[in-house]
């Protein structure tokens, strides 16, 4: 238990960072998310958004997510909001059979859980 006014933040900031092996896994499945919905749309851009491409994503990761930004090509306009996201989780779930996709509607993501 910290004895000092710095200990304790010292404590706490200890216990927010992610490590340099959370942050690999974190970067590795970013990556994989991405090449998959490159290989299935045609994207014109993705990038991340969120706390971690800030670098202000904290510990524990249990409730965290990489939030990615996917731009497509208009043409994929014709399938609507719903039709696309539905699209997309099949794209996603191609690679992620062992995954849980769901679509929440209210922010038009897509949220893939290990």
């Amino acid at each position: 238990m910290a004895t000092t006014i710095a200990a304790g933040f010292t404590q706490l900031r200890s216990n927010l960072e992610i490590t340099g092996l959370q942050s690999t896994v974190v970067s590795t499945r970013q990556e994989g998310v991405r090449k998959t919905m490159n290989g299935g749309f045609t994207v014109l851009e993705d990038f991340q958004t969120g706390s971690y491409a800030r670098s202000t994503m904290i510990a524990p990761l249990a409730e965290a997510d990489i939030d990615i930004f996917v731009v497509l090509d208009p043409g994929y306009h014709r399938y609507g909001p719903a039709g696309l996201l539905d699209l997309a989780k099949r794209t996603l779930l191609s690679t992620y059979c062992h995954s849980a996709c769901n679509i929440d509607p209210l922010s038009r993501g897509i949220g893939v859980q290990n």
